[in-house]
């Protein structure tokens, strides 16, 4: 975990800071935000915005329609927090677990609509035993696996059918409808991303033309990931509505799938700590601690790597330490001398999710170039 301290840094330059440090560019996040909006807007979709990239409640708020805060998130720290700060409408999009019910069941008792997700028979039953809060019935969207491999009950099985009719079938649920995680839109190229999305939107409708066949109405049909929700179709106008969250910081990941690289609203700042030039390679101060090391690393844009740093898109972080980063060129030599021992470098992550989850602030730079606002993320565990 990053380095945290209870001094506010409001007001310092980015120099200033203790190093690594996660850094959020406040006019490229906003920007991002309306961006979406605007997208979804114009293929009359509703969007419900993942908060899992950034878990904080002033990033939530910048996500949302004011009058319409309807939310998702993927823990339930995020849910009771948002909750306790004035969103009154939220999906919880984990697969619910039957040891959560306590914790549940007090949210619904808050929440004008709490919306949840199942894709198995233990959470089914653990809804169907459990009696909602007096006047309410519990809000269910059955997760849908259209190839990504994540959680949701494979579109092809009966499994997912035969749950979606006993959720029909108990008086205190209401079944919503289905969800899909377009996962696997994150591992090919941006020439890949229409046939992927195609593919899946094609497998999520063939399964609510089987629950219609028996029945069972789905008056929501949503599919999620930032890569196919920065993309337009007819297709898509099939659904009912959008979920992502990425899209809020961007990654280089994203950058190989369509993102403009100048639309990353997020950056590690971390200090050069030695030269090595018989290797053509310098340190930083930001390896493991800092910077995620999950993901493909690059796999398919090799001269990413883990990171690059902004100021100089040649150099990439091509190795990481436990505290420690190596830089090094992509091509050609290193002028060492514009990165003295102890300056402050900027540097692009290829996952901005699992890189924000190592820091407990982030210093969000204003205009002209300092501290203007901490955000201090909520703790997923």
């Amino acid at each position: 975990m990053a380095p945290t301290t209870s001094t506010s840094c409001i007001g310092k330059a980015v120099s200033e800071l203790e190093t690594p440090s996660f850094l959020v560019d406040l006019e490229k996040v906003t920007k991002n935000c309306q961006a979406m909006k605007d997208s979804c807007k114009g293929l009359e979709l509703a969007f419900r915005p993942c908060t899992n990239t950034h878990r904080t409640l002033e990033a939530s708020k910048l996500q949302t329609v004011e009058k319409e805060k309807g939310i998702m998130c993927r823990s339930l720290h995020e849910v009771e927090h948002l909750a306790s700060n004035g969103f009154d409408d939220i999906l919880y999009g984990f697969p619910l677990l039957k040891a959560h019910m306590p914790r549940i069941s007090k949210l619904a008792e808050k929440l004008t609509s709490l919306h949840l997700t199942v894709d198995n028979c233990d959470a089914v039953c653990a809804l169907k035993d459990t009696a909602p809060p007096s006047g309410k019935t519990w809000s269910v969207l059955l997760m849908v696996d259209c190839g990504a491999k994540r959680e949701g009950v494979w579109w092809e099985a009966e499994d997912g059918v035969k749950l979606a009719q006993a959720m029909k079938d108990c008086e205190h649920i209401t079944f919503k409808g289905v969800y899909a995680f377009c996962g696997n839109s994150y591992e090919g190229t941006e020439a890949d991303l229409e046939k992927t999305r195609d593919e899946a939107i094609e497998r999520l409708l063939k399964f609510v033309e089987r629950l219609t066949a028996i029945d069972v109405k789905c008056t929501t049909i949503g599919l999620g990931g930032t890569p196919v929700c920065k993309t337009s179709g007819p297709n898509m106008k099939k659904l009912t509505e959008l979920h992502s969250g990425n899209y809020i910081f961007n990654d280089l990941q994203q950058c190989t799938l369509g993102t403009k690289r100048d639309d990353i609203a997020c950056t590690i700042a971390t200090r050069v700590v030695g030269h090595y030039p018989h290797r053509k390679q310098m340190l930083v101060d930001c390896g493991e601690n800092g910077l995620s090391t999950s993901g493909n690393h690059g796999s398919n844009n090799k001269e990413m790597g883990y990171a690059l740093v902004k100021e100089e898109p040649n150099f990439r972080v091509s190795a990481v330490y436990q505290d420690l980063g190596v830089v090094e060129a992509v091509s050609g030599d290193m002028d060492f001398s514009k990165y003295p021992i102890g300056s402050v470098i900027q540097l692009l992550p290829w996952h901005s999710c699992g890189t924000s989850l190592l820091y407990n602030k982030y210093h969000v730079i204003g205009k002209d170039g300092k501290v203007a606002e901490e955000w201090s993320p909520i703790s997923t565990c």
